[in-house]
């Protein structure tokens, strides 16, 4: 379940990345330009530690992971 929470904030994550880069195109200021730069690159590291999280993390076994799906079936 929280793999998949994380999955998803790594798509809302892209989502956003793509909507700066576009607002990166269209605008004409320098000082606008350096800021969504500054911006993209922070929500890229975000978005790739995540990834890196989780693929370090998804193929070990969760014993209370275990349990909590053991006790809801």
């Amino acid at each position: 379940k929280n793999t998949g929470e994380l999955r998803s904030t790594i798509v809302t994550t892209r989502n956003h990345i793509d909507r700066l880069k576009n607002a990166l195109e269209k605008t004409t200021s320098t000082s606008t330009k350096a800021e969504l730069a500054a911006q993209i690159s922070e929500l890229e590291k975000v978005a790739s530690s995540t990834e890196a999280f989780i693929k370090a993390n998804e193929s070990k076994f969760s014993l209370l992971g275990w349990l909590s799906k053991f006790l809801s079936r």
